[in-house]
C-alpha cells in the first residue's frame, strides 16, 4: 500500500549520497494504524495513514557522511549546515522506540505541555511538524515554544523538506575541499 506520492518525492530528491531505513510493517492497515493511534486523540490526514501502512513507516533519511561530513562539537557555521537529513515517525513493533509516534508523543507533551503529535523533524532543527487533534499539520517552534500553522498536506511537506534537504547537500558538495 506504498503511497505512490510519497515514493515519487523520495525517489525524485534522495539519491546514493544518501542513506534510508525504514521500518515498515506489510501487516500494517489503515484500520489497524487508526487503532494503534487512537490514543493519541488526535486525527489523521489519509495520506500519513498511507505512509504508515507503507515500508516507509518509521523513516530516517541521511546525507552519507563522506558527502557531508559531520560537525565537530562546538562547530560554528549556519543553521542550515547542521540540517544533514530528516526523520518520520512511525508505529509497529519494528520502529525504534525515539521514533516511535506514541512514544515521541508522550515526551513531546511531557516536555512542552501542548497538546500536539509530533511526526516530522530535520536532524539538526529542534522545530517539529506535528498533528494537533483536528488532524491539521502545524510546526513546533522551540525558540517561542508555540504551534504555527503550515497549511500544506503530509506528501507537500515531505516534498518540501527533502527538496530543501537536496538542495543543502549540493550545497555542501560545492564548498566541500574533499
Amino acid at each position: 500500500m506504498l503511497t505512490k506520492s510519497a515514493e515519487t518525492i523520495i525517489h525524485t530528491y534522495i539519491d546514493d549520497d544518501f542513506s534510508i531505513w525504514y521500518y515498515g510493517d506489510k501487516e500494517l492497515t489503515p484500520d489497524i494504524a487508526n487503532s494503534l493511534l487512537q490514543p493519541l486523540q488526535t486525527r489523521f490526514c489519509d495520506e500519513f495513514i498511507d505512509f504508515l501502512c507503507s515500508p516507509l513507516n518509521g523513516m530516517k533519511i541521511e546525507a552519507r557522511e563522506q558527502v557531508w561530513p559531520r560537525p565537530e562539537i562546538y562547530a560554528d557555521g549556519p543553521k542550515w549546515s547542521f540540517q544533514y537529513g530528516l526523520s518520520v515517525c512511525g508505529i509497529g513493533d519494528r520502529v525504534p522506540a525515539w521514533m516511535h509516534l506514541i512514544e515521541a508523543t508522550e515526551q513531546f507533551r511531557n516536555g512542552t505541555g501542548l497538546f500536539a503529535v509530533p511526526f516530522m523533524s530535520i536532524l539538526g532543527d529542534q522545530d517539529e511538524y506535528c498533528f494537533v487533534e483536528s488532524g491539521e499539520i502545524v510546526k513546533y517552534d522551540k525558540d517561542t515554544g508555540t504551534l504555527l500553522a503550515v497549511n500544506n498536506s503530509f506528501n507537500s511537506i515531505l516534498e518540501k523538506e527533502l527538496k530543501e534537504l537536496q538542495e543543502r547537500k549540493e550545497r555542501i558538495k560545492r564548498s566541500s575541499p574533499y
